[in-house]
């Protein structure tokens, strides 16, 4: 601090002191005082009298007191003090200096992980092209109750099969379950035309229409059904596309010696990593939302099992990425990648691919090129790599 600094310190100490003790030998006068007109009081004071003959007077005595400080000279003189070029200068360097410290605390403090995203509503998923949707329109608002003949047939037809209901009050789509008692002005029912296992045959699709035409009879509403051979025609299109796109993209670590690798050894060297075992036998590196990136499997077929790594013994393990389900297939190729140098040094191994050669660069341009056609020909055709419609596609 500069002399001048201190000195305008140790004024402004000097005055808060005189200021405390003038306000407290002000406060005992007053005290003496009422203290010795109290004694000649018949009476006690009520409550009310007691406020006004003792806090209401005080506050009168300080108000005065604080005006008379604002007037006087000590206060003018530091006013000019505090407007001196060299005062002003200094405080405006030294504001300016905590102003930048500030903000590089503020850039180096790690941003706090973000929650997980909420998971993306089914309603909003269905698409024609991989999606049979009958309309119902009621003619009278009814509950989940109405589609009584669905619910224990949902799960017949070899395919995902969504409901969906548009509420009465404050108007919007949401997902019906068997128990919902909200009432609903119109219900989508959603039978998914193809996944991984390809698409849904004839005879569950007339089944399914079977069901849907006997509700129709039944119901107090309006059905709307798309044309059904048009519809398989294009769920058969697109599963042409999702065939085509539909890789697994894996770099093999095996030791080239001949040695077995135990489970214990592979399961440390996965948690180094931050990989987790997970409930499908495989370790897996989540993101933040909890979502896999990729995954780590044994190259046997016993799979990855808590109560088993003791005893597990394998030749090797296979890092696997699911392209169509990455959001960012290079991306995360490149992050896979980096995760097999890292468990080849811990394990002792090397990377190498289906014929069991060393993986060079040839090779990774290769995947890289297989994966870069992957996202583009999704795009292409109005799937985003890794979204929830592309997950359902290709689960």
């Amino acid at each position: 601090m500069s002399e001048l600094q201190i000195a305008l310190l140790i004024v402004g100490l000097g005055a808060i002191a005189a200021v405390y003790g003038y306000g407290r030998w002000q406060q005992r006068e007053y005290s003496r005082r009422m203290g010795t007109r109290n004694k000649h009081k018949s009476k006690p004071l009520r409550e009310d009298e007691l406020e006004t003959s003792i806090f209401q007077p005080l506050s009168e005595k300080l108000q005065p007191l604080s005006e008379k400080l604002a007037q006087s000279k000590f206060a003018h003189q530091l006013e000019h003090w505090l407007e001196h070029p060299l005062v002003k200068e200094e405080a405006e360097s030294q504001a300016a200096d905590a102003q930048v410290a500030e903000s590089m605390v503020e850039s180096t403090v790690e941003p706090v992980p973000s929650t997980p995203a909420p998971a993306v509503d089914t309603c909003q998923l269905f698409n024609e092209r991989s999606d049979y949707v009958v309309e119902i329109h009621l003619k009278y608002p009814g509950t989940a109750a109405l589609l009584s003949a669905l619910w224990p047939c949902k799960f017949d037809f070899g395919k995902p099969l969504q409901v969906c209901g548009l509420t009465e009050n404050a108007p919007h789509w949401e997902r019906v379950i068997p128990e919902s008692a909200v009432f609903y002005t119109q219900f989508r029912i959603a039978l998914q035309m193809l996944d991984r296992g390809g698409v849904l045959s004839t005879l569950k699709m007339a089944s399914f229409m079977e069901l849907m035409r006997g509700m129709e009879r039944t119901l107090s509403a309006e059905f709307v059904f798309p044309d059904v051979q048009a519809r398989l025609e294009e769920a058969h299109e697109l599963d042409k596309l999702c065939v085509e796109v539909d890789k697994m993209v894996g770099i093999n670590l095996m030791p080239l010696d001949g040695r077995m690798l135990f489970g214990a050894q592979i399961a440390q060297a996965a948690a180094a990593e931050n990989m987790s075992l997970e409930a499908d036998g495989a370790f897996h590196l989540l993101n933040i939302q909890g979502q896999s990136l990729f995954s780590l499997i044994n190259q046997h077929n016993e799979l990855f099992q808590h109560h088993t790594l003791q005893d597990l013994k394998t030749a090797g393990v296979t890092l696997l990425l699911d392209a169509p389900r990455a959001s960012d297939p290079l991306g995360q190729f490149d992050l896979m990648l980096n995760l097999a140098l890292a468990l080849s040094n811990q394990l002792d191994v090397s990377l190498v691919d289906d014929y069991r050669m060393p993986l060079d660069e040839a090779g990774l341009d290769a995947i890289r090129a297989q994966l870069a056609l992957v996202e583009t020909m999704m795009f292409e055709h109005g799937i985003t790599p890794g979204s929830a419609y592309a997950k359902r596609l290709f689960d």
